[in-house]
């Protein structure tokens, strides 16, 4: 049992709540307190989000702030939620309430690049000095900001690693982050003027009502010299030349900035260096307001055939659409179960790779696409329709029958296959599904 919780300081990271709950409960080692916070003492805990609290530490939570204010307040959800639509961000927001992983629901970059934890030696003394002790502050994990916007000097590293294949061990900020760490101040003024900014577009509400973060940069570059007169042509060339002059170690390419504005790159960093570029306040950038009066001049483009060389034929799309059909659906009974009898999900990606399209091709194809969607389903349904057929081939192959042989043959973690139980009932008889329930 839980006897004692500790409260929450502002702006902290739920990983630094957890790491405190370990240090001021007494426990021996820090999987007892996986354990009381997560019922899973190899839960691997998410530094920059929360995760699937036990039901004696969600009645603590809920005492103290809401599920909902916890993940607005004290994750980084904030960051990666800001530029995706509406629709999106309330899915990702909804996995994060039930305290399931989120999967590709919000644009987070890749683990490739290593990024540890960092911290402010001015905002550690004085949480020491107001607290009795220092924590995580969220606002110090944003990527690529470099310096406390409180107090203008430079953010240090605790070399702890912020990547997935790391240990679930809970570090404590009050252990690793020295008391004599001395503060580098900052002389680059336009650096400072950069945290800031980024710091001020994180705090800022996520309104619902907003336009595509593309069409917003685009309605922006207007009456600038990255927009010609007619309002039909970006100047990317000349945006990607003047960004290279503004920051000196700007990391993305030409073909970055264009996707960005056509909506097909959501790199939280690179629309907030654009719009810094543009002059665009964190407010603004926030609400995304256009006028109606732009979107009647803005030219809308047609699909077109990609036949554009000499001789070329153009494409009948609705033709096409027509005859791939039953193609399509052949497609699919293959992809629903794999040559093994093995579940697999029927995504427009992998139809795609199938029928030897480009990956948007049936944005052009309405009835194929359609069919597809059919199909669609989410991961929770996904794993329990593989559960429900490992715990079959199990019985097939007269296997001892466990909770570790289903997690052999699945791969699938604790916490998603708790997730998946209300769903077994769609695939399987009532008492199979309570067998597979009690594992």
């Amino acid at each position: 049992m839980i006897a004692y919780f500790p409260s929450i300081y502002p702006d902290e990271l739920v990983y630094s709540l957890c790491s405190r709950y370990y240090a001021h409960s007494g426990l021996p080692c820090y999987s007892m307190a996986l354990e009381d916070l997560f019922d899973d003492k190899s839960y691997r805990v998410n530094y920059e989000f929360s995760g699937h609290f036990s039901t004696e530490a969600k009645a603590i939570i809920n005492k103290m702030t809401s599920i909902e204010k916890l993940i607005k307040n004290h994750t980084m959800y904030p960051y990666y939620a800001r530029f995706v639509s509406t629709e999106r961000r309330e899915a990702a927001f909804g996995t994060l309430c039930e305290g399931n992983h989120l999967g590709k629901q919000l644009p987070i970059p890749n683990g490739n690049d290593i990024r540890y934890l960092m911290y402010c030696p001015q905002c550690s003394k004085y949480d020491r000095d107001t607290y009795g002790e220092t924590y995580f502050h969220r606002i110090h994990q944003i990527r690529h900001i470099k310096l406390c916007p409180h107090h203008s000097c430079l953010l240090r590293s605790t070399g702890i690693q912020i990547t997935s294949n790391t240990s679930p061990r809970l570090y404590v900020a009050e252990e690793v982050i020295p008391r004599n760490s001395i503060s580098e101040a900052n002389t680059d003024p336009s650096e400072l003027s950069l945290a800031r900014y980024m710091a001020e577009v994180f705090r800022q509400p996520m309104p619902t009502d907003t336009a595509s973060i593309g069409n917003y940069l685009t309605y922006r570059l207007n009456n600038t010299p990255y927009m010609s007169a007619t309002g039909f042509m970006r100047q990317t060339a000349k945006l990607y030349h003047d960004m290279r002059e503004h920051y000196a170690d700007c990391p993305y390419r030409q073909h970055h900035i264009e996707k960005t504005l056509i909506g097909h790159n959501l790199d939280q960093h690179l629309i907030i260096l654009i719009a810094f570029h543009l002059g665009i306040s964190p407010q603004d950038l926030a609400i995304r307001s256009i006028p109606a009066s732009y979107a009647i001049t803005t030219r809308k483009r047609e699909p077109t055939s990609y036949s554009t060389r000499k001789g070329a034929q153009m494409q009948d799309w609705n033709k096409l659409d027509r005859e791939s059909l039953p193609r399509i659906r052949e497609i699919i009974k293959r992809l629903l179960v794999d040559s093994t009898g093995r579940p697999r999900r029927v995504t427009e990606r992998a139809v795609c790779d199938m029928m030897g399209w480009p990956s948007k091709r049936l944005n052009l194809l309405p009835q194929c696409q359609a069919e597809v969607h059919r199909y669609h389903e989410t991961m929770s349904q996904y794993w329990a329709r593989e559960i429900v057929w490992a715990y079959k081939k199990i019985q097939d192959n007269s296997l001892r029958l466990n909770w570790r042989s289903i997690r052999d043959l699945t791969n699938i973690r604790r916490c998603d296959f708790i997730v998946a139980h209300p769903l077994l009932c769609h695939y399987t008889d009532p008492e199979t599904c309570s067998k597979i329930i009690s594992l």
